[in-house]
């Protein structure tokens, strides 16, 4: 396996290992009826640096990956840009997460940034599983993707309250097809 797809696999395991810990920690946000949103993980001190930890090291790991990843063709370019971009939105999230209790505006500033980070992962996740790489196991966690996204768009819309789980099945989904991505497109042109 080349370096790009052992950094964005470590990345998944950083950020599983932080939302299991924050999980255990403190289970309401999971297990409530009005769930909240993972981000609160990243405000109360008990979980705050579990979270940093996951979140921001997960960024970080994907935006190495990014670095690393060779340019060989005009995909392998995208694909980097495309790393760099997921990347660096996770960092945006994670730096929005402090202080969105503050006020309105910082909160705003905080969810559009999951929105859009949301919505960067619907195109570039159909990007990887319909053009890039077009398995099986990519039309599975596509479809799981999906789902979850479709459960977040509920969420905010108000018919459902399930954010913690639409966010933990967006974010492990998109995680998977990214690794399994990168993994076979290094691999068949490595």
């Amino acid at each position: 396996m080349l370096k790009a797809a052992k950094l964005l696999l470590a990345s998944q395991i950083v950020l599983a290992v932080s939302v299991v810990a924050c999980t255990v920690i403190l289970p309401q946000f999971l297990f409530s009826r009005d769930q909240g949103g993972m981000s609160n993980y990243g405000v109360n001190s008990a979980t705050i640096i579990p979270f940093t930890i996951g979140f921001a090291g997960a960024g970080i790991l994907i935006c190495y990956a990014a670095w690393v990843l060779p340019q060989k063709t005009a995909h392998f370019k995208s694909l980097r840009f495309t790393l760099w971009l997921i990347g660096l939105l996770c960092l945006v999230l994670v730096a929005t997460t402090y202080m969105y209790k503050l006020n309105h505006v910082l909160d705003l500033v905080h969810v559009y940034s999951a929105q859009f980070l949301a919505l960067v992962e619907a195109v570039v996740g159909v990007w990887y599983a319909r053009r890039l790489v077009k398995d099986r196991k990519n039309q599975i966690l596509l479809g799981i993707f999906w789902f979850g996204f479709a459960l977040g768009l509920l969420t905010v819309g108000g018919v459902l309250h399930v954010l913690f789980f639409a966010e933990a099945l967006t974010a492990f989904s998109f995680g998977a097809i990214m690794v399994h991505t990168v993994y076979t497109l290094t691999n068949q042109k490595g």
